[in-house]
């Protein structure tokens, strides 16, 4: 039995109404870090979404665990292959309310909200407790994007969809950042142009302007 965890195998990507992307293939097995370049436009953020079924507009499969991802129920497909997005919403009178919240859904139901694993995570994203007590509303857009990235390690995913997880970060903060998420032992899709991500990749994958992309490092 193939024992891909992933195997992407799309013959046609959409976005809308507009073809992005044609005959991607690409087979995960182990613990690889996958950055992903290219120009504004060109369909990034859309292959990923497509990963855990935000995006349904695509010919062709892509299997999970050797089962095809439409044959999952998408929150449950979503609590395993997690993507934390550029920009994400935080909710809740106080950051950890918010943080607390997600453990509330449906999706999550088997999940248990673990505080001393997110004081050590609050550590390592260098961001101090009373930031706890704070409202969403108030922090910086670093501050949100650790936060986001924090709730998503809570949830243990097996999978790690990162839309430019670092852009709202500083330097030293992004080199600390990056260097631990890219030593998570799971698989990780990384939209990226930073230093970091793409030479620290071991799949580095440039999409095209002609619905075409380049295989970079592999």
């Amino acid at each position: 039995m193939n024992l891909n965890l992933l195997e992407i195998n799309i013959k046609n990507l959409y976005a809308g109404d507009k073809l992005i992307l044609k005959n991607f293939k690409l087979n995960i097995s182990d613990n690889k870090n996958i950055t992903i370049i290219g120009k504004t436009g060109v369909g990034k953020s859309t292959l990923l979404k497509t990963l855990n079924l935000l995006n349904l507009k695509y010919e062709g499969y892509i299997l999970y665990k050797n089962k095809n991802i439409l044959q999952y129920r998408p929150e449950e497909l979503r609590s395993k292959i997690i993507m934390v997005i550029q920009e994400t919403p935080l909710y809740g009178d106080t950051v950890l309310d918010d943080i607390t919240n997600i453990f509330k859904f449906k999706i999550n139901h088997n999940k248990k909200f673990n505080m001393d694993k997110l004081k050590q995570l609050l550590k390592i994203f260098l961001l101090p407790e009373t930031i706890l007590n704070a409202n969403p509303l108030n922090l910086s857009g670093g501050e949100k994007q650790r936060i986001s990235l924090i709730k998503a390690l809570l949830i243990e995913p097996e999978v790690l969809l990162l839309d430019e997880p670092s852009s709202a970060l500083d330097k030293n903060t992004e080199k600390i950042i990056s260097e631990y998420l890219l030593n998570i032992p799971i698989p990780k899709f990384i939209i990226s142009h930073s230093k970091i991500f793409t030479e620290k990749a071991e799949i580095l994958i440039e999409l095209l302007e002609n619905q075409t992309y380049n295989l970079i490092k592999k």
